[in-house]
């Protein structure tokens, strides 16, 4: 039975879910005003010719917006005279929701692209203007806090110099998010991803040398570079490249260590025995068949 006070409860908790823009970041910018129409955008693209002003040629990707906000927000972008990607490498601006660890906003940071929320364009578009790219800039307080970066702070980090300059990879196959995945942003943030296996000639090179060579993997991977483990030669998990892409700044840190607890376990017992020294083992004979027989 379900009392007046817990219904009134559980009714208070659903609308603060729903209302939070951490978990439903759409749903506000649904309320926006609506977008131009096309006669709109193409009366003001004459006026922005006759008038012989240069505006600047803004380029927008967009990440973590739905469908039918992005539409909006792209028929606004539109009448201010810029246009829309698909690629973060295209775009002057990433436009997304909030500062969750995502694949687009990895890839903004690393080429230290402009990041900006939505209503960089709405408050744009309702006052016909670019609006300063730094007054919307992202700052989402509670993934900032939970991640421990700030966005911008890791972007002018990047434009000023790329974190994984000189740092060679190894990457085993079964990472998460998976390696080609990392091998792309490893890339963008100017490190180099090697294929093969390192040789420990290689790895005896790269510390005589001084040279950073960092090996991913996983527990599932392991076995692939026990040689390097036994060798008290350090493995991280992903969380290494990730966390170090969304600050700029590399640490590895023994907490991003992979655990090697798979290794220690005892292997499983063999389904026979062997046999034992003078003692021949001795092997089941085939059943033989039995007579049919018939009741008298």
């Amino acid at each position: 039975m379900v009392t007046p006070e817990q219904w009134r409860r559980s009714f208070d908790t659903k609308q603060a879910v729903e209302n939070d823009e951490g978990v439903f970041p759409n749903k506000k910018l649904r309320m926006q005003s609506a977008p131009p129409s096309e006669a709109e955008i193409a009366a003001k693209a004459q006026e922005h010719k006759k008038s012989g002003t240069t505006h600047p040629a803004y380029v927008v990707a967009f990440s973590g917006i739905d469908d039918e906000n992005k539409h909006v927000l792209t028929q606004k972008l539109r009448y201010l005279g810029g246009r829309a990607c698909e690629e973060v490498s295209e775009c002057t601006h990433l436009v997304t929701t909030n500062g969750r660890r995502t694949e687009r906003l990895l890839e903004a940071i690393c080429l230290g692209k402009n990041i900006v929320n939505p209503y960089w364009i709405v408050h744009g578009y309702e006052c016909r203007q670019w609006m300063d790219t730094l007054d919307y800039f992202l700052h989402d307080e509670d993934q900032e806090r939970h991640l421990g970066y700030n966005c911008k702070r890791s972007v002018v980090r990047a434009r000023h110099k790329k974190v994984f300059e000189d740092v060679q990879f190894y990457i085993t196959p079964s990472v998460e998010p998976s390696r080609a995945v990392l091998t792309k942003l490893i890339r963008l943030a100017g490190g180099t991803v090697h294929e093969d296996r390192p040789a420990p000639a290689d790895i005896a090179r790269c510390i005589e040398t001084d040279a950073p060579y960092i090996v991913i993997s996983c527990e599932c991977d392991l076995r692939m570079v026990q040689y390097l483990l036994e060798c008290n030669f350090p493995v991280y998990n992903t969380d290494m490249i990730l966390i170090a892409l969304m600050r700029q700044e590399l640490e590895p840190h023994p907490l991003y260590r992979v655990s090697t607890a798979s290794l220690a376990r005892p292997a499983p017992p063999p389904s026979s025995q062997p046999p034992t020294p003078g003692h021949p083992q001795l092997r089941p004979m085939p059943s033989q068949p039995q007579p049919h027989r018939v009741k008298a």
